[in-house]
């Protein structure tokens, strides 16, 4: 079954806090049995490294598993997409509206 809808979870380098959102976000979805998709990326990611050692011992504690997650770049194409199927990304300091340009990305 394809998630209806999908959130988009960003940071500075997505290897803490949304990356940790993401995680904690997909288990709730998940147990409750939404059709939600999760994400998560970062403005300025380093492309490819594990979540950071405090965030993975934070989730541990809450019985979750962050290991696999590999930091993403956040790119055009990302928000392109979240904005086609009308999912603003939300910002893991705050969530708050994100407002698209007029004319575009």
């Amino acid at each position: 079954m394809r998630p209806e809808f999908r959130i988009l979870l960003v940071c500075t380098a997505n290897i803490c806090r949304s990356a940790m959102a993401e995680v904690i976000a997909d288990a709730m979805l998940h147990s409750a049995a939404l059709p939600v998709a999760t994400g998560s990326a970062g403005v300025r990611a380093p492309a490819g490294h594990p979540m950071a050692p405090h965030a993975v011992t934070a989730l541990d504690k809450l019985g979750l598993d962050g290991r696999a997650h590999r930091a993403r770049m956040l790119d055009p194409e990302l928000v392109r997409s979240a904005a086609e199927r009308r999912d603003p990304p939300a910002g893991a300091g705050g969530v708050r509206p994100v407002r698209r340009p007029a004319g575009g990305v």
